[in-house]
């Protein structure tokens, strides 16, 4: 899934708004401030140390253990995102988040549990609907050693809450009630909540907690992309969980 940085947007605008303030004393006033808070903010959004704050408010309450404690008649897997071709990339590729949480899944398959995999995630892109990002993940399943009869793509779901939805469907036919959950720390507490309320027993299993990864060189703290990206996200994510909430999602 794509969406747009509404923290960063609101960044932009603060510094566009500082940098081209004229007129009375009063507006170029507030154009100073503007621009000293545009300019502290991007600090703040652009830190690491920040961004694995922000996850930490979504990920608390999640050991970082390996593999879920307990036992489990499925492994689901709620798939990410994945880039449509284009010239010089001929089949759609995973994003980092769909890459992540299948692998992990294959390596729950081989190491924890031999159990079917439903891997749910529906069209890549409007414009490409045919492209489905259960199928790219199934192909990073079938490569990581997971037999082909042991995976069901799951290939209508938009969003998160028709990923458990449609999830739920396949596990209600089959008859399973408790599975391993696999998405990424961040993205587990709504996730789990949602297919939870499909009448499934829920046993997490994170591929990821940003949280808990340690800083291995200095230039890990300075100001990244990377740590923008990972804010937006978590601020995606509490205003889906939010705005879930009010709407009787959750």
């Amino acid at each position: 899934m794509t969406y747009v940085q509404p923290g960063l947007l609101v960044v932009l605008a603060a510094l566009a708004f500082g940098l081209l303030a004229r007129g009375s004393q009063r507006t170029q006033r507030a154009g100073a401030r503007a621009l000293w808070i545009g300019f502290l903010a991007l600090l703040v959004w652009s830190s690491p140390p920040v961004a694995r704050l922000a996850a930490w408010t979504l990920e608390r309450g999640y050991a970082p253990l390996d593999a879920p404690a307990g036992g489990a008649e499925a492994i689901v897997v709620f798939a990410g995102g994945a880039d449509l071709p284009y010239p010089g990339q001929p089949q759609p590729v995973a994003s980092e988040s769909t890459y992540r949480r299948a692998l992990h899944a294959a390596w729950l398959y081989r190491n924890w549990r031999p159990v079917p995999i439903i891997v749910s995630g529906g069209p890549a892109s409007e414009v490409s609907p045919e492209i489905t990002i259960a199928d790219v993940a199934l192909r990073i399943l079938l490569s990581a050693g997971v037999p082909a009869e042991q995976i069901t793509p799951e290939r209508r779901s938009r969003s998160t809450a028709e990923n458990a939805v449609y999830a739920g469907e396949i596990l209600r036919a089959r008859g399973i009630r408790r599975v391993a959950l696999v998405t990424d720390g961040f993205h587990m507490r709504r996730s789990e909540i949602l297919l939870r309320k499909q009448g499934v027993d829920v046993l997490p299993a994170p591929c990821s907690l940003r949280s808990r990864r340690p800083f291995l060189h200095w230039r890990e703290y300075l100001p990244s992309g990377e740590a923008i990206l990972a804010n937006e996200d978590c601020l995606h994510e509490w205003g889906a969980l939010v705005w879930y909430r009010l709407r009787g999602r959750l």
